[in-house]
């Protein structure tokens, strides 16, 4: 087994909003009205004025949930980029912490 590690920074966070809108918007919802989580009723302006304005360890956290969250979709790609360069193998496991 061979273990890979990589450090990421100098993330765009302005290029994220539109991904962060619907996970701020709900972890914010889940804790005043479990309701309106569901249906997601938080205006779309007023969550990427929040954004714009929350410090980089928050948006950082919400990085690490967007990666976990698609997790899936990574692995395929890092799957298919080695792949097309003659590597073949599987990702037993990968996961995105906030250092």
């Amino acid at each position: 087994m061979i273990k890979i590690e990589a450090l990421i920074d100098d993330i765009d966070y302005d290029a994220l909003i539109d991904k962060f809108a619907p996970l701020l918007a709900e972890q914010a919802l889940k804790k005043e009205d479990p309701e309106k989580a569901k249906s997601g009723a938080l205006a779309l302006p007023f969550v990427k004025y929040v954004l714009k304005r929350l410090p980089d360890e928050k948006k950082e956290e919400m990085t690490v949930q967007l990666l976990n969250s698609g997790r899936k979709d990574i692995e395929e790609k890092i799957i298919s980029g080695l792949a097309s360069n003659g590597i073949t193998l599987r990702i037993a496991e990968m996961k995105a912490e906030q250092q």
